[in-house]
């Protein structure tokens, strides 16, 4: 039997023993990837299919964010998707993708270790996030 588990808002994902994230080679950095949210709030993208034009155009402040160093920024997806994106993206299989986020594709902030938030891409919040991470500039993130 398969144990479904969600991870929600405040979920401590260090050393959670059923979550599993592979790069590119297929070598497993769960602990590396993670470790990274300690040193900046981490935003995973999350996509169990294929993203189209629109919604690399949501995530234009993100990239942003990112390339100014005050987020951490990655894709995590099923692999042999999203193969034509520009950040670092790692994978999951789709069990893990969908505990972590029901939708198809979203963003999840981690912070130390922990979740702070997850959106659907698609309903994402419009007005600027206040309270999400420390950091002040994620609170503008979508303008």
């Amino acid at each position: 039997m398969l144990d479904f588990l969600p991870y929600n808002r405040g979920t401590n994902l260090n050393g959670h023993p059923d979550f599993a994230i592979f790069n590119g080679q297929y070598e497993e950095v769960t602990d590396s990837l993670i470790n990274l949210s300690g040193s900046r709030p981490l935003a995973i993208i999350t996509a169990r299919k294929e993203l189209k034009a629109e919604d690399w155009e949501k995530l234009k402040a993100l990239n942003t964010l990112a390339k100014q160093g005050d987020i951490s920024l990655c894709l995590m997806s099923l692999p042999d998707l999203n193969e034509r994106n520009t950040m670092e993206t790692y994978y999951a299989d789709e069990v893990t993708l969908k505990s972590i986020l029901r939708s198809e594709k979203g963003i999840l902030i981690v912070e130390y270790g922990i979740i702070r938030a997850k959106w659907n891409l698609d309903t994402r919040p419009t007005k600027p996030i206040r309270h999400v991470t420390h950091l002040k500039q994620l609170a503008a993130w979508n303008s």
